[in-house]
């Protein structure tokens, strides 16, 4: 009986287990697909652009403007 008990609880875990896996392993593949993108795009904008978003003095609305669009670029890929 007690055995039985343990295979139960083991099985059910090893369920849990899995799944987590899966949601883990989907979510590294979203994240992957992501990153390669943000990298094609930033090499698509040329190194003047890239000069004007990294500045040694950070402009206040630039950056909240940089942050926006960065959101709705993540967002849109996200859809």
């Amino acid at each position: 009986m007690e055995s039985s008990k343990a295979v139960k609880e083991y099985k059910e875990e090893l369920i849990k287990s899995q799944e987590q896996n899966e949601r883990l392993t989907a979510l590294v593949g979203k994240v992957t697909v992501e990153k390669e993108w943000l990298t094609k795009k930033l090499k698509s904008l040329g190194s003047s652009k890239l000069k004007q978003l990294v500045d040694l003095k950070p402009n206040t609305t630039r950056s909240s403007s940089f942050l926006s669009t960065s959101l709705s670029i993540i967002t849109s890929v996200n859809c």
